[in-house]
């Protein structure tokens, strides 16, 4: 667990890959082996929520749990005691939950962009304050003659 955290700054991610495989060593069979992935953007949030999986690809018939199920016990029948399927300990990180940043613009430009959008807020708020107090000042006078008795 030192050596995940010191790949971390300090911190072990619950939600990653060696530490899901030191949970696997620790208690193998509760914990699953948590094999590397071919493609990590399968295991992003965006990619099972509207990034590109339709709702109806992630349904599975009954017939096809049912093939699936016998396949699996067909499969574990013919391993040995052991777990001979898993692998030692990889060093090949990743992290199921976290996305990754995405850049519009670089450094600079972005940085512009933002100064930019918060001066023109900014000059907004002050004119619709100055704008406030003008109206209040203006329409206050009236107001106070017109309601006299």
């Amino acid at each position: 667990l030192h050596t995940i955290a010191d790949r971390h700054g300090g911190m072990v991610p619950l939600h990653s890959r060696l530490f899901a495989q030191w949970m696997h060593l620790a208690f193998p069979r509760e914990c699953p082996f948590p094999y590397v992935a071919a493609d990590p953007v399968l295991m992003t949030p965006s990619h099972w929520h509207g990034g590109g999986v339709d709702e109806k690809d992630l349904k599975v018939t009954p017939e096809e749990r049912k093939r699936l199920v016998e396949e699996s016990a067909n499969m574990a029948a013919g391993l040995p005691a052991g777990d001979a399927l898993v692998p030692e300990w990889s060093e090949e990180e990743m992290l199921f939950l976290q996305e990754s940043p995405r850049r519009i613009f670089g450094g600079a430009i972005s940085a512009a962009m933002r100064l930019i959008l918060q001066f023109s807020m900014g000059i907004t708020i002050i004119r619709i304050g100055f704008e406030g107090i003008r109206m209040v000042r203006s329409g206050s006078a009236d107001k106070v003659q017109e309601f006299a008795v």
